[in-house]
């Protein structure tokens, strides 16, 4: 570290604060999207292992963002010469942890997609091919993570570099560029494929283009894969600062992948919230209705009885063919009620006089 220390030295900058607030931005939407997606496939009684794959990617996905803000607060966002080598250590601690928990979220995304695609169409050589698929996500998640489990001796060697001895992270760094590929290539699959796949159903061509749509914004997602991948090359002593970006990459590529994930049934939400207000508007417009109509009972009630009598008279009226209808929205009943009260009031001034 001394030999290597520059001089000057750079400012004293922190880039952690950007970092914690990825993670707020992005988490939540991607939990939010997740608890509707299983609350509309529970409600319809249709939960398969494509939510519980998504489900378990997205508890992932909370436990990197927490890893991510727990290593701002040891100091991962500013450069390693301000920092003591406990909380050095404790960074780098946190960052492998992360990168296993990414690679496992990563593959979970992919397989939730892929078994999401097998529901819709489940013919004998896209079954065979998606399996194969999946096997190959599963291998290049779990070379990079014996990669890292591999490098130093004992494994806490990775974060302690003075108790352990490390071979050369190049097996770690090019498995990282393996695993980004193939995510890249899945992501292009599992994109392209349910397009192709609900073109060809028979559904109305605006649903068609939504669905397209949804679909393919997992390849932003990619994007940033590459981006993540790319980052790795970079050569530093600094980790601690060089690498929160490499770390908020991973936390939008994942959580961009889950709410990608989990878009398709935000339709049928919507649609349901719709209606929802729509029945408690028109449950709060009859409520209204059937107090004004009490109300007005209530006062004729004290009038004479022929205020009654000409009230019910007219009720005979509004409810023959032709008449208005009790189920309109407007309370004619009450206002029939009312004119036939000013009605009488006047024929009682009559008399009087």
């Amino acid at each position: 570290m001394v030999s290597t220390r520059p001089d000057p030295l750079p400012p004293n900058a922190d880039i952690g604060p950007m970092m914690v607030a990825v993670a707020y931005a992005f988490i939540f939407p991607a939990l939010i999207t997740t608890a509707l997606r299983l609350w509309i496939r529970t409600r319809d009684h249709i939960l398969g292992w494509d939510d519980a794959a998504i489900l378990v990617a997205s508890l992932l996905a909370i436990v990197l963002s927490a890893l991510s803000i727990e290593g701002t607060k040891n100091g991962k966002g500013r450069h390693i010469w301000y920092l003591n080598e406990h909380q050095t250590a404790t960074i780098g601690k946190l960052s492998w942890i992360a990168q296993i928990d990414l690679f496992c979220a990563i593959c979970l995304i992919k397989i939730s997609v892929c078994l999401l695609v097998l529901r819709i169409k489940n013919t004998k050589v896209l079954r065979y091919s998606l399996y194969a698929v999946m096997v190959l996500l599963v291998i290049t998640t779990i070379i990079p993570i014996i990669a890292l489990c591999t490098e130093c001796k004992p494994v806490y060697g990775f974060w302690h570099r003075k108790l352990g001895h490390c071979h050369s992270p190049n097996f770690r760094i090019y498995s990282i560029y393996v695993q980004a590929s193939y995510s890249a290539a899945t992501d292009l699959l599992c994109s392209l494929l349910p397009i192709i796949i609900v073109w060809n159903l028979q559904m109305a061509l605006s649903k068609k283009i939504g669905v397209c749509v949804i679909m393919s914004m997992g390849l932003i997602a990619t994007a940033f894969a590459i981006v993540r991948a790319v980052s790795l090359s970079v050569t530093t002593v600094d980790t601690t600062y060089a690498y929160t970006y490499t770390g908020t990459w991973m936390m939008i590529e994942t959580n961009l992948g889950i709410i990608a994930t989990n878009l398709a049934p935000m339709r049928s939400v919507m649609h349901l919230f719709r209606r929802q207000v729509t029945q408690y508007t028109h449950n709060r417009s009859h409520q209204h209705s059937s107090n004004k109509i009490g109300t007005a009972e209530q006062n004729s009630s004290y009038g004479r009885r022929s205020e009654r009598d000409m009230a019910h008279a007219e009720e005979q009226r509004a409810a023959s063919p032709g008449g208005a209808s009790d189920e309109s929205e407007i309370p004619l009943k009450a206002i029939l009620q009312t004119r036939t009260y000013d009605v009488d009031m006047h024929s009682m001034r009559g008399t009087n006089s």
